[in-house]
């Protein structure tokens, strides 16, 4: 309509017939910190930095090892693998509640995911998981750290309930139902 140039009308116009998944929409509308909303994002477009990214952008792991960190000496770890499928990620997922469609691509799982969750802040519980996930992944690559289910659940609560102060008063009972359920 006008003369003024903006990025997002730009945006608008390059990527106009490019579909896009509704899970976009759901993660920048959560309201989680633009960092994990960042992190998200490259989790659903498969741009972490997983073994198996490592090992496509023709990066040599020390011996060649690009097994999963979390279920020690597993499958390639991949986006799918690490988050979805891992024993240690279910057993995560499973301690939420959240069951994921076996079949399917990582956006299929949370399309089904999402269907299955008859709770508020579907997004934000995903969001705070995967990243508690990375970070126990980071723990023990870089600092040798054994990944724990207790120590995930103590970093999930400690995020998790953190977003009491970036809601709606009235989510703040199911953030403390969902922290004292763990």
């Amino acid at each position: 309509g006008s003369d003024a140039f903006s990025s997002n009308k730009y945006y608008s116009f390059c990527f106009r017939e490019v579909p896009v998944d509704g899970a976009s929409a759901w993660i920048w509308r959560s309201k989680c910190t633009n960092k994990w909303k960042v992190f998200c994002w490259l989790l659903l477009a498969d741009r972490l930095n997983t073994r198996n990214m490592l090992r496509r952008r023709h990066l040599v792991l020390q011996n060649n090892d690009y097994a999963c960190l979390l279920c020690a000496n597993g499958p390639e770890e991949t986006v799918e693998h690490l988050f979805f499928d891992c024993p240690f990620s279910m057993g995560c997922w499973a301690k939420l509640g959240i069951v994921w469609n076996v079949n399917g691509d990582r956006l299929a799982k949370l399309h089904s995911g999402k269907a299955n969750w008859h709770q508020p802040m579907f997004m934000e519980v995903f969001n705070v998981a995967c990243w508690a996930l990375w970070k126990e992944r980071n723990n023990k690559h870089f600092r040798g750290v054994v990944p724990s289910l207790r120590s995930w659940v103590n970093r999930f609560k400690e995020d998790f309930e953190m977003l009491k102060h970036r809601t709606k008063v009235g989510l703040e009972p199911f953030i403390y139902r969902l922290v004292q359920s763990l």
